[in-house]
């Protein structure tokens, strides 16, 4: 197997780039080929295609992009697969290829302030320095000397210099500012920067792993370097203003090098992120296991199991749809998730999840492209899916074929993984862990790819067969529970809850379930195998679900576990799902409230004065001390300003949301907003329509005290009106909005 660290077009090759011994880049050179496949020779080939017979299928060669483009858009009549895969994913799917580990560094640049970041982006911003470390820690950085073209030539030749060693360039916000900024600089300086790097940008990695796992709202409130420096290594940013880097570069002396070291700081930041979270490794775990170059693009589950997939299809000689432009898709089914039937503190509730649903659903009906069946397609064996659909079960599917491999991969290395850490092999039960962990990344992600219109295999009625699947069964075992007399309180997305048995007649309900009742079900379906399954692995001593307009919410509860992961709980163990609390939306102050409240509730308080005590305490507090910035501020994600509409359907002017308010002012201030960003901003008077707002960096200490109080106590509101819905009337302690005649201007602000 060859080991490549990256790989790129160069004059029509596709040239692979190996590290040898010395740590010297090599080259390998394939020829890029434009080749799609046919089951059938079309007529009438044009000369300039080349045919040739591979396996089972035609193999029709281009001389471009474009010719193969093109034809496929003239000859629409004829199926064709992989018309759409481009040379360098050829070159990997066809040959003994592998990916070789990356030599890793963190880069981050200071750019000319008095342009704006839509103009640095467009290549008018000069760079004034960059930073570069990399995972070991070594250092090196660049400043300009002078404000000339010949200058910043030259600081761009270091750079390049730089990051000649390394393999993998990471950054944060990378893709959308500093390596825009660096190409339209070079291009402008004519300076050609290198192609075998993999860049990637960390900003994206962070949100794509840690959304996954954080368990607390204030980890998503601001994905700004500094403070998600702050919450992973407690070491934030320093006070350098990075809106005037020019003034302070111009300075030169002492002002210049406090921006060096700005920037630097920067730099070294990005590695001690990775080396607290692991989350680029885990990427490249993921990469080099679906045999892709671990940059940006590599975050994306479509360009992952495409690469893994491709693969495969060459191994085996069977091929995969062309991928389809798609101006827009059709809106599938979703999960079943019910409303909770019951409020109050609830006891003694038991869970039944399906393990894998998804993909044990997609292997169980042998859900896939090259299965499903037409309506012309007589006299063979199938199982019907719950939207109609009919997917044959004579031979297994490529989808399915791929999940239980992923499924098998990741049970074989969480077992390496314990063998490994009993024969003290840490760093090798480490990479194992990555391992186990990207197949179960995977495994989830195959679902998502039937019904993503960037993916070659989007198809509703393949997706819908596996929703519909899912909410057939989930209903069934709650009837089937009823049955026996037990409550059913609630379904989710992948099991269903219930009260009113015992831990023991509940382990036998979920043996029965998995020997006779659900082999049986999928039987009756067609299905000549069943992957569906039931884990009995959590059990709750109370449960709270919060009510919302007066009915119990679903997709929202807190519940401390009798049970937990197969095992009877000593001490408390607590499970919040979908609270404010956790959320990066909801103000720091309500999350701390709410967190309050459910730490005496989940310790077994059920004095409902208790409650009332403490919401007057909080009420006291933020309606006459001094709150803290930190305290009150709030943090929304933003799109890109232009995608706001600023009319509505009678073509009348409208008002921005929040976000886009406060993003819009800072751009004109010069900060640097992207789409994603999280923009943080106060509220002055929320009296007034709309709203009156200030970015967080202009707060003095005024903000509306009544909106801030309902923003707290609002979420604990829901939870306690959830907890003690007939106890008390939880809405007492709201402030009520004024009347218009007695709404105060800007400068008469008070508590109402």
């Amino acid at each position: 197997m060859i080991p490549a660290v990256a790989g790129f077009n160069a004059f029509r090759k596709i040239r692979l780039v190996q590290i040898d011994g010395s740590g010297r880049r090599i080259y390998s050179d394939f020829d890029a080929r434009y080749v799609a496949y046919s089951r059938n020779l079309p007529s009438r080939i044009h000369h300039s295609i080349k045919v040739q017979h591979v396996g089972n299928f035609f193999e029709l060669e281009f001389k471009d992009w474009e010719s193969r483009d093109k034809w496929r858009k003239a000859h629409t009549n004829v199926e064709l697969f992989e018309g759409d895969v481009t040379p360098l994913k050829r070159v990997l799917a066809d040959n003994p290829i592998h990916i070789g580990k990356q030599r890793r560094c963190y880069l981050d640049i200071e750019t000319d302030s008095r342009v704006t970041p839509v103009q640095a982006i467009q290549g008018m911003a000069r760079i004034l320095s960059w930073a570069v470390v990399d995972s070991r820690g070594f250092a090196f950085q660049g400043c300009l000397n002078e404000d000339s073209n010949d200058a910043e030539t030259q600081l761009l030749f270091d750079l390049i210099a730089a990051l000649e060693p390394y393999d993998q360039v990471s950054g944060w916000n990378l893709d959308l500012f500093d390596k825009p900024v660096i190409d339209e600089r070079a291009k402008l300086l004519e300076v050609k920067i290198p192609r075998y790097w993999n860049w990637i940008d960390q900003l994206a990695t962070y949100k794509r792993f840690n959304l996954q796992v954080a368990t607390s709202g204030d980890q998503k409130t601001s994905f700004k370097l500094g403070d998600i420096a702050q919450f992973e290594v407690g070491e934030g940013k320093s006070n350098f203003k990075s809106n005037r880097t020019w003034e302070e570069w111009a300075a030169g002396g002492a002002r210049r090098r406090a921006m060096l070291e700005y920037n630097m700081q920067d730099a070294d930041l990005l590695r001690k992120i990775e080396d607290k979270t692991n989350y680029l490794d885990m990427n490249f775990t993921i990469a080099q296991l679906c045999n892709i170059f671990p940059n940006s693009h590599s975050l994306k589950p479509t360009a992952q199991l495409d690469g893994y997939l491709l693969r495969l299809a060459h191994e085996e000689g069977f091929r995969l749809p062309s991928r389809i432009e798609r101006e827009e898709t059709e809106k599938a089914v979703g999960a079943f998730v019910s409303q909770p039937t019951a409020c109050g503190i609830l006891k003694d509730v038991f869970v039944a999840d399906f393990s894998s649903l998804y993909p044990s659903i997609i292997e169980t009906w042998n859900i896939s492209y090259d299965t499903k069946l037409g309506p012309n397609d007589t006299g063979i064996p199938f199982a019907l899916a719950l939207n109609d659909v009919r997917y044959r079960t004579d031979h297994v599917g490529i989808i399915p074929r791929v999940t239980e491999e992923f499924g098998k991969l990741r049970t074989f290395w969480k077992s390496e993984k314990a063998r490994l850490i009993a024969a003290g092999d840490t760093a090798a039960a480490k990479d194992a862990d990555r391992r186990q962990n990207g197949f179960k990344v995977l495994r989830n992600s195959v679902y998502g790819i039937l019904l993503s219109e960037y993916s070659r295999f989007y198809d509703k009625d393949l997706g819908e067969a596996v929703t519909r699947a899912g909410q057939w069964l989930i209903q069934s075992i709650a009837a089937e529970g009823e049955k026996l007399g037990y409550r059913n309180l609630y379904n989710d997305t992948d099991g269903a809850m219930f009260d009113g048995c015992t831990h023991g007649e509940f382990l036998q309900f979920v043996a029965r379930l998995n020997d006779e009742y659900l082999p049986a079900i999928v039987s009756d379906k067609g299905c000549v195998t069943n992957r569906v399954a039931v884990d009995y692995q959590e059990a709750f001593e109370r449960i709270i679900f919060p009510v919302n307009d007066g009915e119990p919410a679903s997709k929202r509860y807190i519940g401390k576990f009798s049970f937990y992961q197969g095992r009877a709980v000593t001490g408390k163990v607590i499970e919040i799902k979908g609270m404010e609390c956790k959320r990066g939306d909801s103000s720091r102050l309500g999350r701390r409230m709410q967190l309050e409240v459910i730490d005496r509730l989940m310790d077994g308080c059920e004095d409902p004065e208790i409650f009332v005590q403490m919401v007057e305490t909080w009420k006291t507090k933020i309606t006459t001390e001094d709150i803290p910035l930190e305290d009150i501020v709030m943090s929304k994600s933003v799109k890109s300003i232009e995608t706001y509409k600023t009319k509505d359907v009678h073509g009348r002017e409208k008002s921005l949301p929040a976000q886009a308010r406060i993003a819009k002012e800072l751009i004109e201030r010069g900060e640097n907003i992207s789409s994603g960003d999280r923009v943080q901003y106060v509220v002055v008077n929320s009296l007034k329509t709309p709203m009156s707002l200030i970015p967080a960096s202009d707060f003095k200490g005024d903000f509306d005290r009544r909106y801030v109080w309902e923003r707290t106590y609002q979420p604990s509101m829901r939870l306690l009106t959830g907890a003690f819905p007939n106890d008390r009337n939880w809405l007492h302690w709201t402030i009520k909005k004024p009347k218009k005649k007695d709404i105060p201007l800007d400068n008469q602000l008070k508590l109402f």
